[in-house]
Parts: C-alpha cells; sequence; structure tokens
C-alpha cells in the first residue's frame, strides 16, 4: 500500500513525506563518504549526512531491541552482527535500485522492506 502525505510548514508551505528517492540519496551520501573518506561540505550536504545516519542507526537500534526483547512476533529483519551504517545503506541501495518502482513508497516501509529482503531472519525451528 502505498500513501502520500502532506504537512504544512507554519508559513503554509507544502512538504511531501520522505519516499524512497529520499532514501536512495541518504544512501548514496552515505556509501560516497564511507568509501571515499573525504571533508563532508558544511551546510546542506553535513545536514543530510548527520540526518541519515541518525535515521539508519535508530533503524538498527530499534530492530536490534524489537529482536532481543519483544518475542511475541517475528522480526522485521536480522541485520548480519556488527552490521554498521554501510552495509545498511549497500544493502538498501541495492534492493532500491532492483526495484525502481517503489521509489514512490513512504522511506520507512520501504526501507524495512530492503532490510527484510536483504536481511532475513533465520526460520525458528
Amino acid at each position: 500500500m502505498t500513501s502520500f502525505l502532506v504537512c504544512m510548514h507554519a508559513n503554509g508551505e507544502r512538504v511531501k513525506a520522505p519516499n524512497g528517492d529520499d532514501l536512495v540519496r541518504q544512501c548514496e551520501l552515505v556509501v560516497a563518504i564511507a568509501n571515499a573518506p573525504r571533508e563532508v561540505s558544511p551546510g546542506l550536504e553535513q545536514r543530510d549526512f548527520d540526518q541519515a545516519v541518525g535515521y539508519f542507526t535508530g533503524i538498527l537500534e530499534a530492530n536490534s531491541y524489537y529482536v532481543e526483547n519483544v518475542r511475541s512476533a517475528p522480526a522485521a529483519f536480522c541485520a548480519p552482527p556488527g552490521a554498521r551504517i554501510l552495509e545498511l545503506s549497500e544493502a538498501a541501495l541495492k534492493y532500491l535500485r532492483a526495484n525502481p518502482g517503489k521509489l514512490k513508497m513512504l522511506k520507512t516501509p520501504l526501507l524495512f522492506a530492503a532490510l527484510h529482503e536483504s536481511w532475513p531472519c533465520p526460520a525458528k525451528s
């Protein structure tokens, strides 16, 4: 199910909810900086990088907490031990590039779909 949300700023400007296109940009920025360490330019690039790292860290930590503490339902994905933001970004990019028709989906459900496919959990016995 694809949803479209629109928020209004106080000044009346419309802002769309982040989608797969936004996720691709965040993943590409993280991969580019991680694979070619360089100074991040101040301003928008630094802000975007910081937001991406914070967002991806939250996703990994929330899923880790869920896997460790909530046993009544299966986890969304099972990250490899020691998985880092770079691996998450690469896994998501691979999925997004293979599924361009999904890029208009909301960012978070799309990221969970990418990680569910990329890092499936072992079957419980």
